[in-house]
């Protein structure tokens, strides 16, 4: 008798995809008791739906998502879910529930800051705060604004009075990271709060040393190395002076060329501009509280801005990411519900694949056998985890792989130690 060959069609494959994550994103939002019943189980379904690979668009959720009703119904069923009023009233809570899963009890927190366009047009800007750790960061919150308030005093005063109440207590106040986009005024809310800063320095910002002559930034870049240099206390901003520590430091050149598919070296405007800035050496404004650091650990923590931009990445990008960029939504409240499925997801994804790199599943998941260094990521090895259901099953709980988020968090800040 021949056999008989069942054919499982794609739509029923990433169903199984969905179901299989069900149980870890249940898990991961069981904290969130305050939210209605049925508006939980719709955000478990949207947060299933990313996790297991459906981009962040509403039709595209809507379709991964496991309701056996036709796709108009559950176009609805996620539209509902993204311009839900209490949904939006209640993401702040959710966001504290899930940064007190895994950061009560940490002594001190590196915590990375940045601004990037959320929309193509440019019109919408998303800003957002995330725990530095081994590859990309992991988000603790997150805000949409439009254009007009881009690195606004009051948005960032009212940001960091809400991230300031979602922290759960720690033992030293946290040290937050930022580029050369964030001023003075920024440094300013910082010390309010008695937290620690390190940022950037650049181009035409005055600065001056005591009583001394006030001078552009630039001015200081002549003294710098490759080992990195304290210039010690100085006054920032003219009209409204703030007592701050410089470092500055001159990264070894990377050798690294933009080119065209081709082999030629990119001779454009934009290349030429965004070469020139980034052999541009690093003038970091430090809080004088950091005092007690070197000024190569300074360097070092700075180092792990770029953790943050990775995050960016993935969450916008439409081939390896979220694929946010798919998105249409023109409306701040749906856009920070879409970036909230996108955390939860992420989170869910980043223990899965620490829970699968544990158990060494990345080696089957690898096309090569190369030793030397990663090939790929822990985000990478969750979606081809995921993909695969029995490896999927095999896995054990990665909730016990809280405790390695903590561990990294803990090295983001050795680091400095080392480099002293």
């Amino acid at each position: 008798m021949a056999p008989i060959l069942f054919l499982v069609s794609d739509q029923a494959r990433k169903e199984n995809e969905v179901m299989q994550t069900r149980q870890i994103v249940s898990q991961l939002l069981r904290e969130c008791t305050f939210m209605h019943a049925a508006r939980w189980r719709a955000l478990c379904d949207a947060c299933c739906a990313c996790t297991a690979g459906a981009l962040l668009s509403l039709t595209l959720l809507a379709a991964a998502t496991p309701r056996a009703t036709a796709l108009r119904h559950r176009v609805k069923y996620v539209d509902r879910l993204l311009g839900n009023a209490h949904l939006a009233a209640e993401r702040r809570r959710i966001y504290a529930a899930l940064a007190q899963r895994w950061l009560t009890g940490l002594p001190q927190l590196l915590i990375a800051v940045d601004w990037a366009a959320l929309s193509a047009d440019m019109q919408w800007q998303w800003l957002r705060a995330s725990v530095v750790v081994d590859g990309r960061s992991v988000t603790l919150y997150e805000e949409v604004h439009p254009l007009r308030l881009l690195t606004n005093r009051k948005v960032h005063e009212r940001f960091l009075d809400r991230l300031a109440k979602l922290l759960p207590p720690s033992a030293r106040p946290p040290i937050v990271i930022t580029d050369a986009g964030f001023r003075s005024t920024w440094f300013d809310l910082l010390a309010k709060h008695g937290w620690y800063w390190i940022g950037r320095v650049r181009n035409r910002d005055l600065v001056r040393q005591g009583e001394g002559e006030w001078l552009p930034a630039k001015a200081l870049y002549a003294r710098a190395g490759v080992r990195a240099l304290d210039l010690g206390c100085y006054e920032a901003v003219r009209n409204k002076p703030l007592t701050t520590r410089l470092v500055l430091v001159k990264q070894e050149a990377k050798g690294r060329k933009c080119l065209y598919r081709t082999g030629g070296q990119k001779r454009s405007a934009a290349s030429k501009k965004i070469a020139l800035r980034n052999r541009e050496p690093w003038l970091l404004s430090c809080s004088p509280g950091l005092s007690h650091l070197s000024a190569a650990a300074i360097v070092a923590l700075y180092a792990q801005r770029m953790r943050i931009e990775e995050q960016f990445r993935d969450t916008k990008n439409c081939a390896l990411g979220m694929g946010l960029r798919h998105s249409r939504s023109d409306s701040a409240a749906r856009l920070e519900a879409l970036l909230l499925i996108a955390h939860v997801a992420a989170l869910a994804k980043r223990l899965i694949g620490e829970a699968a790199k544990a158990q060494q599943l990345h080696l089957q998941l690898m096309s090569t056998n190369r030793k030397d260094r990663a090939e790929i990521s822990v985000m990478t090895i969750a979606t081809r985890v995921i993909a695969q259901p029995s490896l999927l099953r095999a896995l054990q709980s990665p909730f016990a792989y809280f405790d390695e988020l903590r561990r990294q968090a803990s090295n983001a800040l050795s680091m400095c130690s080392a480099a002293s």
